[in-house]
């Protein structure tokens, strides 16, 4: 076991994995060259010098370049996925850009604000992120990361004009 293993290993994750690579970038200290982040689950269990770490019976995937901690979207909208990314760099003026924003709400069905989510999502895990606090309209964000298996929270923002 490695040193730095704290606790039994689940009975329902017999196989430890671990994430090799050149440099490991840990969430605190140096980077660690040759380094590993082991994990049981969905839960790391080690991170250092693979030659520390891993253990004999892991399973080791290895990975060219810097293995970097998730990144986290602190303020995502998942529902509004690919079919309105370009209102982000339209330079409309508010107005007109909540106008467009609403036109492009209308006839949507439950399976389309899905499809859009889950474009979104799709879109996070390709850039790294791995966590994503979701601005809920509708709803079809949860289900879009649920399905994908990426982490976070939802939850509602108000919005007011005086």
């Amino acid at each position: 076991m490695p040193p730095h293993w704290h606790g039994d290993r689940c009975a329902c994750h017999p196989v430890l994995t671990a994430h090799a690579a050149d440099v490991v970038l840990p969430m605190t200290g140096p980077p660690v060259p040759d380094g590993a982040v082991v994990v049981d689950g969905d839960r790391v269990v080690a991170v250092g010098p693979a030659s520390v770490v891993v253990p004999d019976d892991a399973r080791v995937r290895r990975h060219r370049g810097v293995l970097v901690p998730g990144l986290v979207n602190a303020h995502a909208h998942l529902e509004y996925g690919p079919r309105f990314a370009e209102l982000a760099t339209s330079g409309l003026a508010f107005p007109a850009w909540i106008a467009q924003l609403t036109r492009r709400r209308r006839g949507m069905t439950a399976a389309d604000w899905l499809v859009e989510a889950r474009g979104s999502v799709h879109a996070l895990l390709r850039t790294g992120t791995t966590c994503v606090a979701d601005v809920v309209t509708s709803g079809p964000g949860v289900r879009g990361a649920a399905l994908a298996g990426l982490a976070g929270t939802s939850y509602v923002e108000a919005v007011g004009a005086g």
